[in-house]
């Protein structure tokens, strides 16, 4: 990736000033520091919603919510813990992120994390949305 291309975003709250985009699809946005660490990750708001990606990932191996949530149009991020590392998801903007709970921390398990959700939901994911295309 040139340096042209190479995007500087407003990450709004929770977003660290040295983290630029990546990996850009139509499913996900990686951010990662100058080393290429993976610092959070946004998940298409086309493919999901805030509800549904909780509960999934409540199903996950190893991760672990801190609070059940009243319902799920609640306001205010989720905190979740996944292997003894504290996340938060967010929606700041349209994508929903998820990011680690310390602002600017750059954990490994990030990558992890990244890995079983585009092994686990991405499939599904991706079955949905071919299904509402070819619809007739």
């Amino acid at each position: 990736m040139s340096s042209q291309s190479r995007q500087t975003v407003d990450l709004g709250p929770g977003g660290s000033d040295q983290l630029r985009l990546a990996v850009r699809t139509s499913m996900r946005n990686e951010f990662r520091d100058a080393s290429g660490a993976l610092g959070l990750f946004e998940l298409s708001h086309h493919f999901t919603t805030l509800g549904a990606l909780r509960t999934a990932l409540a199903r996950l191996p190893g991760i672990q919510f801190d609070t059940e949530r009243p319902a799920l149009w609640s306001a205010g991020p989720d905190r979740f813990t996944f292997k003894d590392r504290a996340f938060q998801i967010s929606t700041p903007f349209q994508d929903i992120r998820i990011a680690p709970l310390e602002a600017g921390a750059i954990y490994p398990e990030t990558e992890e994390l990244l890995r079983l959700i585009t092994e686990h939901l991405f499939p599904k994911w991706h079955s949905r949305a071919r299904s509402r295309f070819f619809r007739t």
